[in-house]
């Protein structure tokens, strides 16, 4: 088994510089220059699990470009003891769609809060005072304060 000179610094924005030591090879194994990204960041991640637990879910900047998963470390001539910066990402956050209004369910719930407004007058004051504010679509409720 011959030994692997080759090794990266990495660098987390919110921790010092690291040294990632490659695995040793053998002999016919791919060299570390010709890993794909994407087969770089599971080695990372595996490394780093408390830091990085996701491979996904980082990306490797060097030199000022971000390094694209299916490209090899020598397409972006990385050599051994290159300095690659480790930028984290965030699982995006789904988008939540609104539930359907029922129609007759709304229309039911407004016109009781509209009998109820305009039979009391004291709920209505209290209801009118809150933080948020109602507008009545009745014109006539307008001239009753």
């Amino acid at each position: 088994m011959e030994s692997s000179a080759w090794h990266l610094s990495l660098k987390l924005s919110d921790k010092p510089k690291e040294v990632f030591q490659f695995p040793d090879t053998e002999p016919g194994d791919v060299r570390p220059g010709g890993y794909q990204v994407s087969t770089l960041k599971q080695l990372i991640s595996a490394q780093l699990s408390d830091a990085l637990p996701d491979p996904e879910l980082i990306d490797f900047v060097h030199c000022g470009c971000v390094l694209k998963d299916d490209l090899t470390l020598d397409s972006y001539g990385i050599k051994s003891g290159s300095t690659l910066h480790i930028i984290k990402k965030t699982w995006p956050e789904p988008e939540v769609e609104p539930e359907p209004v029922n129609r007759s369910a709304a229309a039911r719930e407004f016109r009781t809060l509209q009998a109820a407004l305009l039979s009391s007058g004291t709920y209505r004051d209290a209801v009118l005072a809150s933080e948020c504010s109602l507008s009545i679509c009745d014109p006539g409720a307008q001239n009753q304060s």
